[in-house]
């Protein structure tokens, strides 16, 4: 009980000092949606009775130890997330152009530090059984995801209206992905080596889920501008989702889905509605998990070559892959391998970004994660080559 109390007491003064997702690999294991341990839908930020109780204590930590209880009275449960990451960077700059186009620099830069990545608090209030208000905010950022929900949790789906992040691919936790951010360290480069799923990315509007022959369904109309949300002069942001788990075997399970979406484009308006489309899957049992996704984008990058005349007026085609597996290789630890990539322009021979990455996740007890992990980064010809080296120590409720 100590321990937890000096968990709890952490957590809670790290809040009181980005969006929480789930790891899909987790319900790829299990056979099920995200909903499962998580409230909203989506499978992100609150967990649920079950998520926090059951998975949180029994399932997931090497150690068990009595559950906390997040409900107030009947109808208020509370929760949050805190992430700190101290790292190390090498970045190999030989051969890479400096401000002056005449000269060059080479060698080496280390950079050591300690980032604040999350401080989410979560609220949810049950105005009815079937009717949920609740409140996801980043107290770092001060941005939030704010919405009313009816969920019958059966088989007539859910609707969401208010602001939050659209539901699109895999949720994983890590929005330095290249399906997700990217690494915020390549934009100040003036590069971008990913989507434009940041950690505080939200969009005002509705979403709603049903199953339907078999299938999964999500479709949501949003404003389509992530920072202003009483923007009149935006056309809608229009996105649809299809997902199914099928059971391959008594303890191996597969996740099939796809996604559209299609939106005024949000960092480059003179290239107009940019087209988002991908596919993700995932295969795995009780020990291990492989995770895939590949998104395919139009017209959200300017064409190689086109920003630099300060009006780009031709968009290109973009390809980022995620491919990510997993083994446990004890109760409370896993181990982790992962791939990705990302071309900013298909039709063009310029940069185009690989990293690989290798880590693991430490569970010691509940609603505790230690996560170390190495990863280098190739930015593409004549670009740096990152080298970095992270422990990423994250508290939830």
């Amino acid at each position: 009980m100590r321990r937890d109390a000096l968990l709890i007491g952490c957590l809670l003064g790290g809040l009181l000092l980005s969006p929480a997702v789930a790891l899909p690999r987790f319900s790829v294991m299990v056979g099920e949606g995200c909903t499962t341990c998580h409230l909203n839908p989506s499978g992100q930020g609150l967990r649920n009775r079950y998520g926090v109780e059951v998975f949180g204590t029994r399932e997931l930590a090497q150690s068990r130890r009595e559950a906390l209880k997040t409900v107030i009275g009947e109808r208020l449960r509370i929760g949050g997330d805190l992430r700190v990451q101290p790292y190390f960077y090498l970045d190999d700059r030989a051969g890479v152009a400096s401000a002056d186009p005449n000269a060059q620099t080479t060698g080496t830069e280390t950079t050591i530090g300690l980032f604040t990545m999350q401080t989410d608090l979560y609220l949810a209030w049950d105005l009815q059984d079937q009717l949920t208000i609740y409140l996801e905010t980043d107290l770092l950022n001060q941005t939030a995801e704010v919405f009313g929900m009816w969920d019958p949790k059966g088989e007539a789906g859910y609707l969401k209206v208010g602001r939050f992040l659209p539901n699109y691919g895999l949720r994983i936790d890590d929005h330095t992905a290249f399906i997700r951010g990217g690494n915020p360290r390549s934009r100040r480069q003036g590069l971008t080596d990913g989507l434009f799923w940041g950690p505080n990315y939200s969009d005002s509007g509705l979403e709603t889920g049903f199953r339907l022959l078999g299938l999964q369904w999500t479709l949501g109309a949003f404003n389509g501008e992530a920072f202003s949300p009483l923007n009149d002069d935006r056309e809608l942001a229009l996105l649809g989702r299809v997902e199914r788990f099928v059971r391959l075997s008594r303890s191996t399970h597969l996740l099939l889905g796809g996604n559209v979406y299609s939106s005024q484009n949000p960092t480059q308006e003179a290239l107009g509605r940019l087209l988002l489309a991908g596919g993700f899957l995932g295969i795995g049992g009780k020990s291990w998990t492989l995770t895939a996704e590949a998104d395919w984008a139009q017209d959200y990058l300017p064409a190689n070559g086109a920003a630099q005349t300060g009006s780009p007026t031709r968009g290109a085609h973009s390809l980022a892959i995620f491919v990510e597996g997993a083994v446990r290789a004890a109760q409370g630890v896993y181990l982790l391998a992962r791939l990705e990539h990302f071309d900013p322009d298909l039709d063009a021979d310029g940069q185009r970004f690989w990293r690989g990455s290798l880590g693991a996740e430490w569970y010691p007890v509940p609603y505790l994660e230690i996560k170390p992990t190495l990863r280098y980064t190739d930015q593409g010809t004549d670009q740096v080559r990152l080298l970095e080296a992270l422990l990423q120590l994250h508290g939830w409720l």
